[in-house]
């Protein structure tokens, strides 16, 4: 799981890295991954497209979450 915080746009930039940094170390070729945009409830500072577009261009689903909604946290 790579996890941002949708309020955060920095923190969606370090995807990328993360992923890339995960992939050197990981001995698992096709290991299932999940792009989670955490805080969903507040104010977005990330463009929706830009994120659907990063999910769909590295083949690796996305949810939205948000603890004080109580959205996808189980």
């Amino acid at each position: 799981m790579f996890v941002f915080a949708c309020n955060d746009k920095d923190s969606f930039d370090n995807i990328k890295d993360w992923m890339n940094l995960f992939n050197e170390n990981s001995r698992i070729i096709d290991f299932p991954k999940l792009l989670i945009g955490n805080k969903c409830d507040l104010k977005g500072e990330i463009d929706e497209n830009l994120i659907n577009e990063f999910s769909k261009c590295n083949n690796i689903k996305f949810i939205k979450t948000s603890a004080k909604d109580n959205m996808n946290i189980n």
